[in-house]
């Protein structure tokens, strides 16, 4: 349940930065697909037809497993497909799509991005285009060939789904013959658009874009008059903390910089990341310990709210 409005909470304050921010940077971990449904990385592989083979999630998700054993990788990519693809987006995401139309613009505004470790396609599926979702680890929903020999992705019609046997969660074999997706120029196996372990054949097929947005956002902040920028930072973890310490560089770094951290676990900063006594007074940060979509309408109840106008510059 959300919380109630109290104007001594941390969702005021979190609003009104909101509103007088004049970019955004949205980052997105695992916790906003697990409140789709999605299952966190430890658990993908929980399952007993894994369990029986004793694969885990780390022997699941290798490149290597193409070639030892193709049924049993496409397997497991396929079952991702299948739910990433039949996946809802949780109310979080509409409102965050609705704040970014009605505080900052579309999305050739230039006015803040999506920075996300999760691979399940659920910003575009919210309505945010490609050009402003930067997906670090790739996206599920996207094909690329499997030897590199094109840095074209693609993807699969949408109607498609992987048929899988429901007691080995292979890939089913049709009429004997195991029907392998196949790459669009040189006709060898396709591949998810996904970075693997140990993968040197992965590629950033999409979102080169996000890094010349932030040099631009970085030179600005070290203007005379910053601009106000904010980075909402929901359900990011510290098993694989890279968006926690992305987060985190940007007010140690930046000038004029929120950081909003909204996790149920571990809202506050990182210690280990910062030298100075009393750190957490030396930034703006504002921590909020509830679940993403929970802390996201609170805090939409307080930006219905009356709010000034905010300046139109966009980096350049």
């Amino acid at each position: 349940m959300a919380a109630t409005l109290d104007n001594n909470s941390p969702y005021i304050t979190a609003a009104q930065a909101l509103l007088d921010a004049e970019y955004l940077i949205i980052c997105a971990g695992a916790g906003m697909s697990v409140e789709c449904g999605m299952a966190v990385y430890k658990d993908v592989a929980d399952i007993p037809a894994y369990k029986a083979i004793k694969k885990e999630y780390f022997d699941l998700c290798k490149p290597t497993l193409m070639k030892k054993d193709p049924e049993l990788f496409y397997g497991f990519w396929g079952k991702c497909y299948n739910d990433y693809v039949s996946a809802i987006p949780q109310e979080g995401y509409r409102l965050l799509r609705q704040w970014c139309n009605t505080y900052f613009g579309s999305d050739d505004s230039g006015k803040y991005f999506i920075y996300t470790s999760n691979v399940d396609g659920l910003f575009n599926k919210a309505g945010f285009e490609d050009k402003v979702v930067n997906e670090i680890h790739g996206n599920a929903l996207y094909m690329q060939c499997s030897r590199r020999c094109t840095k074209q992705t693609w993807k699969l019609d949408d109607s498609f789904r992987f048929k899988l046997d429901p007691e080995t969660m292979k890939l089913a074999k049709e009429n004997g013959v195991a029907p392998f997706p196949k790459c669009r120029n040189c006709d060898r196996n396709s591949r998810p658009n996904v970075l693997m372990f140990d993968d040197n054949y992965y590629f950033r097929g999409k979102k080169m874009d996000y890094f010349i947005w932030e040099d631009n956002l970085r030179k600005l902040s070290n203007e005379e008059s910053p601009p106000k920028i904010v980075i909402l930072e929901i359900g990011c973890g510290k098993n694989v903390p890279v968006l926690r310490s992305y987060s985190e560089s940007f007010i140690r770094e930046l000038n004029n910089v929120t950081l909003i951290r909204i996790n149920p676990d571990f809202p506050d900063l990182d210690k280990k990341l910062f030298n100075e006594p009393d750190y957490e007074r030396k930034f703006n940060f504002i921590p909020i310990k509830d679940k993403g979509m929970d802390a996201l309408i609170a805090i939409d109840q307080y930006l219905k709210k009356p709010f000034t106008e905010k300046r139109t510059t966009s980096p350049e």
